[in-house]
């Protein structure tokens, strides 16, 4: 349901028709859902609980007309700096929203001081109204301010929040130390056994895949051709048996075997009936929803599980990784490649591979190809034909130039405005004048800031406060206005940023450039998709920045045609 579109286009005609409703308030919905709250399994579930109970409260009071539901999904409340939240403060700053509604108070957030501030301070001086429904508050009723029970719920939330990791963690070490595993999933070949103590046992329709992996791999074959018979003998892959057997409900995008995946089987002490825990770990008081453990704080249990495999097979195949890593480094060191984690297959994602040939004049040349390709050819992926070094260094090369270009023109912009600015509107005199009414203005805002405090400390009254705080708005409105008359000179500041930016001034740099090198790659590049025609799509790190100095310097010109 397009709850937008159904408040946006029936809420007017009730509000039109009582006349007991004296005020039209633009509200802006917030809804989140986070990982203090269980993970991410019934996000979808509950977010559209929180939604639909929010918009039978709409229905109920005609005043508030919903403009936008705002979303975080997955979003510590601990921490303000939420996307949906944050765009949410933009549009109230700018005037598109002037009323926030939440369900409770810990979906807005579970940290008590930013929240108060939030409540007692930030929303009454934008003039924003503030409802949370399940504790019945709203700002703009008399008594709002010394509703105690908001502030002990909002403690509460950040008690919650505060003290949630610790209970968990310790939960965990008492468990372990009792010789308890709390684990969700359990390894391919294996299944849960409802056991804590002893939580695996062998799942006879898969080990026996692990111990041929583990076979093949022994006899020395290449991982590569391992993934190749195993699609060949059309065994599922870990994924595509958790998702048949129910494990697992989203759909995985890899559907064959890969390399990787045969190398994390071969590498799992799992196997061997061993336990690795505290793999990662979550601080959900400081936002950190998970981080990998390094591998010497992890625990190793022995032998807890039936082994699926012995222990000389797993010796032997990790001595045959050696021998490989040994010739893979000799190999690498002759293949190292420009283009190393840039490149990628447009078709499958996965990241192209360098190898080196000789020409027929005998000279090598670098090649770059797609592993999916290479394992399974065309079943899972077209991309056949390696690529060239060369031609990819000769268009890398054009666009960089054509980057190199636009930087130039970025500037060249950017300074005709300042100039423009600077001089053609006598930018002196208005120096001065904008650095007046800003002055004011702030005068006016410390003034504002000021009459507040006092109202809370309660050495004004809230008659006297009202009127003070009406009289400096508008004072604050006319000088706004008088100021954005006057602030013709944006220019001197986008000039500024410009000449500022690295990537400018990296690119003007590069404007006679005749090859391409690794560091140019690593200073500019963010990836590079090619697909089965040798097509490229070269994905830039700057590209936000350019985005946002173009829209900045066009937006100025406009203002330069409007003011002439």
């Amino acid at each position: 349901m397009n709850w937008n579109q159904q408040r946006t286009n029936e809420a007017p005609n009730p509000v039109a028709g009582n006349p007991n409703i004296a005020k039209v308030y633009l509200t802006g919905v917030y809804v989140r859902l986070s990982v203090e709250d269980g993970g991410l399994g019934k996000e979808s579930e509950s977010l559209l609980h929180q939604e639909q109970f929010l918009m039978r409260y709409l229905e109920q009071h005609p005043e508030l007309i919903l403009t936008k539901i705002y979303r975080d999904n997955g979003e510590t409340g601990t921490k303000f700096d939420r996307p949906g939240f944050s765009m949410m403060m933009d549009d109230l700053r700018h005037g598109a929203i002037n009323c926030i509604l939440v369900k409770d108070l810990s979906r807005f957030g579970r940290d008590y001081v930013q929240t108060g501030e939030y409540i007692e301070k930030i929303f009454p001086f934008m003039g924003t109204r503030f409802i949370s429904v399940l504790e019945d508050f709203d700002n703009i009723r008399p008594n709002a301010r010394d509703t105690l029970m908001v502030n002990l719920k909002n403690l509460m939330n950040e008690a919650y929040a505060k003290d949630k990791s610790k209970r968990i963690c310790s939960a965990f070490d008492a468990k372990r130390a009792n010789g308890e595993f709390n684990v969700k999933y359990a390894p391919y070949g294996y299944l849960l056994s409802g056991d804590k103590k002893h939580p695996y046992v062998i799942n006879p329709e898969t080990a026996d895949v692990v111990r041929e992996i583990f076979n093949l791999r022994q006899q020395r074959m290449p991982v590569r051709a391992i993934a190749r018979l195993l699609d060949e003998k059309g065994y599922l892959t870990p994924r595509q048996y958790a998702i048949k057997v129910g494990i697992r409900k989203k759909p995985m995008p890899e559907n064959h075997w890969t390399s990787v995946a045969v190398y994390r089987i071969l590498e799992n002490p799992a196997y061997l009936g061993h336990m690795v825990v505290h793999k990662t770990e979550a601080r959900l008081y400081q936002g950190i929803k998970k981080r990998k453990v390094d591998k010497k704080d992890q625990l190793f249990v022995p032998n807890v599980n039936e082994a699926i495999i012995t222990q000389e097979q797993f010796d032997s195949v990790q001595g045959v990784k050696k021998v490989s890593k040994r010739s893979s480094k000799k190999q690498k060191a002759k293949t190292e490649n420009l283009f190393r984690g840039f490149l990628y297959c447009a078709e499958c994602g996965r990241p192209l591979y360098a190898e080196k040939s000789k020409l027929a004049n005998g000279k090598e040349m670098r090649y770059y190809h797609c592993p999916t390709y290479r394992d399974h050819h065309e079943k899972y992926c077209s991309h056949k034909a390696g690529m060239r070094e060369d031609k990819i260094k000769t268009v890398v090369l054009e666009f960089i130039k054509s980057q190199a270009r636009l930087a130039g023109e970025i500037e060249r912009r950017a300074n005709s405005a300042s100039l423009f600015h600077l001089e053609g509107l006598n930018g002196r005199s208005r120096k001065d004048t904008i650095h007046d009414l800003e002055a004011a203005l702030d005068r006016e805002e410390y003034l504002l800031k000021d009459a507040f405090e006092c109202y809370v400390l309660g050495s004004l009254s809230e008659s006297d406060y009202l009127f003070s705080k009406a009289k400096r708005e508008k004072q604050m409105e006319s000088l706004r206005a008088q100021l954005k008359k006057a602030k013709k000179n944006e220019g001197k500041g986008i000039l500024e940023m410009v000449k500022s930016s690295s990537y400018v001034q990296i690119l003007k740099s590069l404007t006679r450039a005749r090859t391409v090198t690794r560091e140019m790659c690593e200073a500019l590049l963010e990836r590079i998709d090619i697909d089965k025609d040798h097509n490229l799509k070269i994905t830039v790190k700057y590209r936000d920045e350019f985005a946002d100095l173009l829209q900045k310097i066009g937006d100025l010109e406009a203002e330069i045609h409007d003011v002439g």
